[in-house]
């Protein structure tokens, strides 16, 4: 409903990419939809502080460079909504001198499809961020792989286990455990062979208390 209200004016097309979709009269922008969070939300070149004390529970995010001609955020969060979006939507027009033309009403609902056949179909991607520079080991079907994006710097993107590092790192540490136990200085050596260093006094014709004291002076020393 909402899409077939922004295409009702004259010269207003649009154009979807992967953020956004995005509404153009000629060459300046109307109105924008985007995601915010789990939320539908409609961006539109209105100032927010225009509509403070109203109905309409706008947002300002003209702190985002993305939507800097659009920065009056409004989220669909039920039917009402929608409908409210449309005035909003009305008052662009007016402002921009929009003409409303005859248009039959186009049906854009699209069927449920998981995420495998999304990106099967060239319909969505899944992006990875690395932490560092590791090799990284997808896990899927080759269509997956061609539609996966790799974004240095950052952490595996939320809901997603492409990546199998869990041998690797048992790797590297039974490795630093090797190089650990490799670097143990020479007088951690055993028992047994530490005590070939203490000279015997046994034989030695000294008498008990003689070899007790002789014991305590070595290891004085």
């Amino acid at each position: 409903m909402l899409k077939n209200e922004l295409l009702s004016y004259k010269k207003v097309k649009s154009r979807m990419s992967w953020k956004r979709e995005t509404f153009r009269m000629g060459k300046e922008v109307v109105a924008r939809l985007g995601y915010r969070g789990n939320t539908l939300c409609i961006y539109l070149p209105l100032n927010p502080a225009d509509y403070a004390e109203s109905k309409y529970k706008v947002e300002d995010v003209s702190d985002l460079a993305m939507y800097a001609d659009t920065p009056c955020m409004y989220r669909l969060k039920n039917e009402r909504r929608i409908r409210y979006a449309i005035k909003l939507f009305a008052d662009v027009m007016e402002k921009t001198g929009g003409v409303r033309i005859e248009r039959v009403a186009e049906d854009y609902y699209l069927p449920y499809e998981g995420i495998v056949e999304l990106i099967g179909e060239g319909l969505a991607k899944r992006v990875i961020k690395k932490k560092s520079d590791e090799p990284i080991f997808l896990q899927g079907t080759a269509s997956e792989a061609a539609a996966t994006i790799i974004i240095p710097g950052g952490e595996s993107a939320e809901g997603q286990e492409p990546i199998d590092e869990a041998q690797p790192a048992v790797a590297d540490e039974a490795t630093d455990e090797v190089a650990v136990a490799e670097e143990q200085p020479d007088d951690m050596a055993p028992v047994e062979e530490r005590a070939d260093d203490i000279a015997p006094v046994k034989d030695s014709g000294l008498t008990i208390a003689d070899e007790g004291n002789a014991v305590e002076e070595q290891a004085e020393v």
